[in-house]
This record gives C-alpha cells, sequence and structure tokens, in this order.
C-alpha cells in the first residue's frame, strides 16, 4: 500500500514546497499519510503522486521572478554609484531584488578568471 520512497520531501520536490509545509497539510487532514514507527517521517500512498492530485497541489505562480535581461545587467553595471531604490525605479524590480542582484553580479566578477 504505502511505498517507502514516497516521503513528505519527495512530495515536497514535486509541488515545489518546503517539506513542512506538507508536513502541515499532512496533521491538517489535507493529504493523508502514514507515519514512520519513530515519527519523524511520512510515507504518502502512490495514488497522492498522480500528476493530476500533484498539479492540484502546485502553487499558481511560479516560485520565481522574470529572469533579468543584458539591457537590465548592462543597465547595474553601468551605475555602480546609483542606489538600490533609484536603479529598482528605473528597471521597475523591487529595491530587493537590486540589492540581491548587484550582490550576486559582485560575486560572479570577484571569480572570474583573469
Amino acid at each position: 500500500m504505502y511505498n517507502p520512497c514516497n516521503t513528505a520531501q519527495d512530495l515536497a520536490r514535486a509541488v515545489g514546497v518546503h517539506r513542512t509545509t506538507v508536513v502541515d497539510w499532512i496533521k491538517k487532514g489535507r493529504i493523508t499519510a502514514m507515519p514512520h514507527k519513530k515519527g519523524r517521517r511520512w510515507y504518502i500512498s502512490e495514488r497522492r503522486f498522480r500528476q493530476a492530485h500533484i498539479e492540484r497541489l502546485k502553487k499558481p505562480y511560479p516560485k520565481y521572478s522574470k529572469p533579468y535581461s543584458q539591457a537590465e545587467i548592462a543597465t547595474l553595471l553601468a551605475f555602480p554609484d546609483k542606489s538600490d531604490a533609484v536603479l529598482a525605479k528605473m528597471l521597475g524590480r523591487s529595491e530587493n531584488a537590486i540589492h540581491i542582484k548587484r550582490w550576486r553580479l559582485r560575486k560572479q566578477m570577484e571569480t572570474r578568471p583573469c
């Protein structure tokens, strides 16, 4: 009846959520599962891994934002002295997204071979 390979972690990967979210769903009764004898692992039935059920559990929006275009990256590199807030308004992104992208670009530049 239960396949030991069908764990909460496996379902979380398939759905695109964190494992604790799946465990919360199990505890709230949204998903039926059988607890492991030690209680820290859940085994989920094979029918819960059908594609239709996984699609129903997936979030209705993508997990990550749209990728940066080459023009946006060029703008970030061209104006290193401008604040994150100014660049965020110019590019139509959040201030935090700009901050993170600038940090990643700096890291990329540091690790590039000469």
